[in-house]
């Protein structure tokens, strides 16, 4: 289904590339935007484009329609790129966090400055420039790390026994803090309860 451009009025089947790469807009942006206003970078609050004029014309040359399958062509799978043990978010806010550039620094003093690898930094420019979702494998590691922390946080209080909704983190107490399942409370039909002892 196509949707129609509030900035050029064209209509594109995926939009959220098509005001990223030519509108140089976030989703965030866009999503504010009243047509006929300048479009301001919310980074820094520099003018970025003055669309108080009707710039874009049905022969413009620098409007390529692109087609499904070409980007998702040109996209380096998950497959491809080690998972990365730190969020987007951390990944973003390390990367964008310096405020002077040193033209003259080395690529692996800017990645260890920055504490990202190569392969974080490729992953994340292909997150941008082709709007591809983060993997599923990769969801899933982080909510396991995330289950292993409170399954970790758990033990450390030293309780004898314990009462546990979440499958995966009776999994981690079991298997690296030394709690067996003594009982698995069905009354409830809509939540198993896993009574664990240490």
């Amino acid at each position: 289904m196509e949707k129609e451009c509030k900035v050029c009025g064209k209509k594109f089947v995926n939009l959220t590339v098509h005001i990223r790469k030519l509108h140089k807009m976030s989703k965030e942006d866009y999503d504010v935007y009243e047509k006929g206003t300048e479009i301001v970078d919310s980074d820094n609050k520099e003018e970025v484009l003055d669309l108080s004029e009707n710039q874009f014309k049905d022969d413009d040359e620098s409007i390529v329609e692109i087609k499904e399958e070409d980007i998702i062509n040109n996209v380096v799978s998950s497959s491809q790129i080690e998972d990365i043990g730190i969020t987007q978010k951390e990944l973003r806010k390390n990367m964008l966090s310096a405020k002077e550039e040193d033209p003259n620094e080395l690529l692996s003093d800017f990645l260890s400055t920055h504490k990202v690898t190569k392969k974080e930094v490729i992953e994340l420019i292909n997150r941008y420039q082709h709007g591809t979702p983060i993997s599923e494998t990769q969801v899933t590691r982080q909510k396991m790390n995330i289950y292993k922390t409170q399954a970790s946080e758990i033990a450390n209080k030293n309780e004898s026994v314990l009462r546990m909704t979440n499958v995966n983190i009776v999994d981690y107490l079991c298997k690296e803090h030394g709690y067996k399942v003594d009982l698995v409370d069905r009354t409830n039909p809509k939540q198993k309860v896993w009574v664990l002892k240490k």
